[in-house]
């Protein structure tokens, strides 16, 4: 029996040591990171929250990474260098050194380089005085951040900056208050108040900020936070540099606004505190990756609270253009997206009066009244048109210069009682009899005309003219498989008609995308044609058109391609803009 017993005994006891091992490397694993550590002292009630993460880590990557060796040995980079600027900033640092024992470096690596994050919370409205704000940082060496602090106070005791430093106490915890006095105008600046808790660092202007961050540094039960959550709600948590608006913390503000607005604004900004109380978190965040640097726009909002043309603008703009399925894969420049234009003016004109919401629409229906015949452009054709729209510029082909153009635009008959496919037909065919009517009449010997034809059994019209336009162009319009296309050439609309490419399953929707690699070869293969250009139209010499394309050559060196993105889920949508580097940004 004692053997059974010290048995089961000897097997707990191996249980329970593994379940220890797996508890311990776990706590390990699950850490906190250094931004995490000064988030969870951040007061949820912030109106903005800037955040700055591993700054040592990314400037020894971009130091050491392809992309920036070779941005280093650039003309760019060497004027810089020479620079009066630049030596100032040399002079400066030479400075900081004497007096504090730091450079630059160390400065960036040793105190600032784990993480830095700066909060506002805004007063009551119409009480500046009550607005307060705080600095957080964690260093990664606690002697070096205390050492550093010790010599600050030292250096301006001695100038004569620091005219008194005590401390205070809160809840048992000792912070510091600190009373400078301003040399020029001869009386003490308002007093300033910091806590020192290990490699943490905490400074503010009002006592009140800093105890509560003393109490949120001293409570364990703290989780990370509402600022945390948001970046990590909105795709920021691991960006160099994060930037996070609080609505809730304006909405006394915005509230008080709409009590105190005349009555003859009082109508827009009710119409603004409605999306205001729906708006939950903005968010806009700097990310590097391996050869991307992305600067990304993240909203969050309640969109069943929005108004109604508010939430169709939002659904359509939620869903990837059906044009990119039929641009190029690769093009000099390409757009396309879903906007409801019918539902942007309402948007719009929901922040107007009546009388400014009529004038809205009569601008915007005079100049189609004589070219579309329609009066009522608003009202009877724009819900007819899109969503879907693009656009396109691509490479010429051989023997041209000329790049080729396309603009597509869906037109849909079933938004309205007249069909638009003959207005819009009829529009383009009288702009295109009058320009060639008005070429003609001044150039006789080299005339233009409109000529018709068919892409994939469908009519376009056209216009030619052997010494008038330049090889390759042919500019064409027509409706082709709903869709009112106007390109530069019927080559271009068969390109349109016949391309299928297929986007990724669950990427980013694109916007609009530049191929940065693909304008160094146009601009290459037709750099003479482009100078001369240049030389003619823009009355330069040749030396200094030659100089302005080597320029424009050398900076496209840097970069691939740019590309602007959408990602959306329930409630909310990103919107990043992401430049691909010619060379990685990382070893």
């Amino acid at each position: 029996m004692g053997a059974c017993f010290l048995s089961r005994t000897f097997r707990f006891g191996i249980f329970f040591k593994v379940l220890w091992a797996f508890v311990v490397s776990s706590s390990v694993s699950w850490a906190a990171t250094p931004r995490e550590e000064l988030l969870r002292l951040v007061p949820d009630s912030v109106g903005f929250c800037l955040i700055v993460q591993d700054l040592r880590g990314h400037a020894a990557a971009w130091q050491t990474s392809p992309f920036g060796e070779h941005l280093n040995r650039s003309p760019f980079a060497v004027k810089v260098r020479n620079s009066g600027q630049w030596k100032k900033m040399g002079h400066i640092e030479s400075k900081l050194k004497q007096k504090l024992g730091l450079d630059w470096q160390r400065l960036r690596d040793d105190i600032l380089g784990d993480a830095v994050v700066l909060a506002y919370r805004p007063g009551s409205p119409g009480q500046p005085q009550e607005e307060q704000g705080v600095m957080l940082l964690r260093a990664r060496n606690e002697k070096v951040l205390a050492e550093l602090i010790e010599r600050i106070n030292k250096v301006q005791t001695e100038e004569g900056g620091l005219k008194e430093l005590s401390e205070r106490q809160h809840n048992g915890i000792t912070y510091y208050r600190r009373l400078e006095y301003d040399k020029r105008v001869q009386r003490n600046k308002p007093p300033t108040f910091y806590y020192v808790h290990g490699p943490i660092l905490a400074l503010s202007a009002q006592e009140e900020m800093l105890r509560h961050v003393i109490d949120c540094d001293r409570c364990s039960c703290g989780g990370a936070g509402e600022a945390a959550r948001r970046l990590y709600e909105l795709d920021a948590e691991h960006a160099l540099l994060a930037v996070w608006l609080n609505p809730r913390a304006f909405d006394a503000e915005v509230e008080a606004k709409t009590v105190q607005v005349p009555a003859e604004r009082s109508a827009a900004v009710k119409h603004f505190a409605r999306y205001w109380k729906a708006l939950e978190s903005v968010v806009l965040s700097l990310s590097v990756c391996e050869q991307d640097i992305n600067l990304s726009l993240g909203v969050r909002a309640r969109v069943a609270e929005l108004p109604r043309a508010a939430r169709r603008l939002f659904r359509e703009g939620a869903t990837a253009s059906a044009v990119w399925q039929r641009l190029p894969p690769s093009a000099l420049l390409m757009a396309g997206a879903r906007l409801d234009g019918a539902a942007l003016l309402d948007v719009l004109g929901g922040f107007l009066t009546p009388r400014s919401r009529q004038t809205l629409q009569a601008t915007l229906n005079r100049p189609f009244a004589a070219l579309l015949a329609e009066e009522d452009f608003t009202g009877s054709l724009l819900p007819a048109l899109g969503p879907d729209w693009g656009l396109c510029l691509s490479a010429p082909d051989a023997g041209s210069a000329m790049p080729h153009f396309l603009f597509a635009l869906r037109v849909d008959a079933r938004q309205t009682k007249k069909p638009p496919e003959r207005t819009l037909l009829a529009a383009l065919d009288f702009a295109a009899r009058f320009i060639v009517l008005a070429h003609n009449n001044q150039h006789p010997d080299s005339p233009l005309a409109l000529k018709s034809d068919e892409v994939h059994g469908q009519e376009v019209r056209y216009l030619t003219g052997e010494h008038s336009l330049p090889a390759g162009v042919q500019p064409a319009y027509g409706l082709l498989d709903g869709y009112l296309v106007v390109a530069s050439s019927l080559e271009s609309m068969n390109r349109f008609v016949n391309a299928r490419p297929q986007a990724p399953a669950g990427a980013p929707m694109p916007l609009l995308r530049i191929s940065f690699k693909d304008w160094r070869t146009y601009l290459t293969e037709h750099r003479e044609a482009i100078v001369q250009f240049l030389c003619e139209r823009a009355q330069l010499r040749r030396d200094a058109a030659s100089q302005q394309m080597d320029d424009l050559l050398a900076g496209l060196r840097f970069i691939e391609r740019a590309e602007l993105s959408q990602r959306s889920a329930p409630g909310q949508v990103i919107f990043t803009l992401t430049v691909q580097t010619a060379q990685a940004l990382k070893k």
